[in-house]
């Protein structure tokens, strides 16, 4: 059939437009876009799947499949190391702002996040100068603590700032890592990411592979900063660091000790209205018996934190109101495990916004100055 990478359908369907070639002129077609979802297997063990490993492009009035990549043969590209299941949504981006999604950002079970370069001459199986690149590698099999998963699909935002980078002009590209099929598991090191892709232009493509050229370099764990015990403070050497990386990370077991800490929950990219306003990356984590033990009268149901961070440096930037210091997280007062935060700003807040942290927790957090949430043509 033509699904025939298609799991159990995490992956939400996302309708947009996209450029295609039709009679020899560029149109823009109504599609639908999703990962291949989520294989069982994962339920076990960490490892490639035998399905769910596929990015598809379906036209949205007929059902017909136009174009997928996976790592199996006979995809429209054949892409290698696609071999782990995509359960999470997949980030759409119009880079060019003509109105049609031209790329596609999406994270797999591997730690893996993959981009793809739509064609504008994209035709039913055919891939019209689509481009396929791995875009981060940040998991390992070799050991346990290692095998981080990718479950939500990042945020992005562009970025111009020369201060925190060596390369001013850059797509920030924020995720975090956590397995939602395992929410009691200890084992593995979870992180947040702040990456940073300085190609905003097109990839090149190898040949007529569909593939990614050689100009094209995959990030990995040693390219980036390691934020997590400096997220307040850091030394001139350590900003260095920061500014010469592609980009940052905060390893959540190491901010408080907390084995199991995972985001399994998607994150969101706030702005500022006012440009001198550095932009903050907020997400959820859960904590497995992070609570009094239980009883009779008690339940063990976890620890939610929510962390707002500063989106260039990885610096806290919660404040429980505007003379405390900043902080990395807050508790969420609740039990269970919390969704996403969603903010809001209410007519007369100047310098401040409501931030409602999921199963009724409602925070107010203090921006200083306005924040509205990035948003993507989607």
């Amino acid at each position: 059939g033509d699904f025939v990478q298609l799991g159990q359908t995490w992956s939400r369907p996302y309708r947009t437009r996209i450029r295609m070639l039709d009679g020899g002129a560029i149109v823009k077609r109504d599609v639908v876009i999703f990962g291949g979802g989520y294989d069982t297997v994962n339920d076990s063990s960490f490892g490639p799947a035998a399905v769910g490993n596929a990015i598809y492009i379906v036209d949205a009035l007929t059902g017909e499949r136009i174009w997928w990549a996976s790592g199996v043969a006979g995809a429209t590209i054949t892409v290698p190391d696609m071999d782990y299941a995509i359960p999470s949504d997949i980030r759409l981006m119009d880079v060019d702002g003509d109105g049609a999604t031209d790329r596609l950002m999406v994270g797999d079970l591997g730690g893996q996040i993959w981009r793809v370069d739509l064609g504008a001459k994209l035709a039913k199986d055919s891939n019209g100068g689509t481009v396929v690149g791995k875009f981060a590698e940040l998991s390992s099999t070799s050991m346990v603590a290692d095998q981080r998963r990718f479950m939500y699909k990042p945020d992005v935002a562009l970025v111009n700032d020369g201060k925190n980078s060596s390369k001013a002009s850059y797509i920030a590209v924020a995720i975090s890592s956590g397995d939602r099929a395992d929410p009691l598991g200890e084992n593995v090191r979870d992180r947040a990411y702040v990456l940073r892709d300085t190609q905003i232009t097109p990839m090149q493509e190898a040949g007529t592979s569909g593939l990614a050229d050689s100009s094209f370099k995959t990030i990995y764990s040693s390219d980036l900063y390691n934020a997590t015990n400096d997220a307040i403070s850091r030394s001139t050497a350590d900003l260095d660091s920061l500014k010469g990386s592609k980009g940052w990370y905060i390893d959540l077991y190491s901010v408080n000790s907390r084995p199991g800490e995972k985001s399994i929950s998607g994150g969101q990219i706030i702005i500022a209205n006012d440009p001198s306003v550095p932009p903050k990356y907020t997400f959820n984590t859960y904590t497995p018996g992070n609570v009094a033990a239980a009883t009779e009268c008690s339940v063990n149901l976890g620890l939610n934190l929510s962390y707002t961070v500063n989106l260039l440096t990885a610096y806290g930037e919660y404040y429980q109101d505007p003379d405390s210091p900043p902080q990395l997280y807050n508790v969420i007062e609740s039990f269970g495990i919390s969704p996403t935060s969603t903010y809001s700003k209410q007519k007369g807040q100047d310098e401040e916004m409501t931030k409602h942290s999921g199963m009724g927790g409602v925070d107010i957090i203090y921006t200083g100055r306005d924040f509205m949430p990035i948003s993507w043509a989607e």
